[in-house]
């Protein structure tokens, strides 16, 4: 069954936050209004995205009898 520690859904959300600050500071500077105008869709694909690659390492893992755990 797929489960996540604690740790793990903290890592994972710093992970999201950083990376989310990070394509915003790439995509438009660091003018503001243009960030909060791109908000939903830097946030919604950052962590659609980084879940589905984080959750095929877990399912890999899975598949050949070994743990996968998301560290920072």
């Amino acid at each position: 069954m797929l489960e996540f520690t604690k740790e793990e859904l903290r890592n994972l959300t710093i992970a999201f936050v950083v990376l989310t600050f990070c394509f915003f500071i790439a995509t438009v500077g660091w003018n503001v209004q243009r960030i909060l105008s791109i908000l939903p869709i830097v946030v919604v694909s950052v962590v659609i995205g980084s879940l589905l690659h984080e959750l095929g390492h877990k399912f890999v893992a899975m598949k050949y009898g070994c743990l996968a755990e998301f560290k920072l």
